[in-house]
């Protein structure tokens, strides 16, 4: 799993791998409630917000996790099914209000997709190197890709004939 092993939890803990094997029998436990901690400093989706925002709320509050945690992009990609495992429960609130506002459950499980492969793909842009790239970089990568997937459905809404409808419902919220 990425960077991830029970001897730089341990460190990080200042106890031994023995007992946090006593507390996690395996690594994968121990990976779960890892990645649990992490996910549950999400934040909910506020309130009213349209569809193309609540995605990029979504994406604002996983890209600030992977800044607190720079490790945890790579962990992300060796996961088992990342995107359920990663934006079915922390992410819920932004599924119902996509829901809310038309969204099947196909098209969120296919934008929550999307929005991690593209950010995890934006965070692993290098910033060292010969020479470094700079920082402003990758926070471009990373708007583009969310704005990149936004239009996408956007026109997809448009050319299916849904933009009035998932519109209106914005609006009577």
């Amino acid at each position: 799993m990425g960077s991830f092993s029970v001897a730089a939890v341990a460190r990080e803990l200042g106890v031994t791998s023995a007992a946090v094997y006593r507390r996690f029998p395996s690594h994968q436990q121990l990976l779960d409630a890892c990645i649990d901690e992490i996910l549950s400093e999400i934040s909910p989706v506020p309130l009213g917000l349209c569809w193309q925002d609540t995605l990029r709320h979504a994406a604002d509050e996983w890209w600030n996790l992977c800044l607190r945690h720079p490790d945890f992009p790579e962990v992300v990609s060796g996961y088992c099914d990342p995107v359920s495992r990663f934006t079915t429960v922390p992410f819920r609130t932004h599924l119902d209000r996509l829901a809310e506002l038309g969204f099947s459950p196909r098209r969120s499980y296919a934008a929550a997709s999307l929005l991690v492969s593209a950010l995890n793909g934006a965070f692993h842009i290098p910033a060292t190197g010969n020479p470094p790239l700079p920082e402003h970089l990758r926070e471009l990568v990373r708007k583009e890709s969310v704005a990149t997937i936004i239009a996408g459905l956007e026109q997809e809404f448009e050319e299916s004939g849904k933009t009035a409808l998932v519109s209106d419902i914005g609006r009577a919220l």
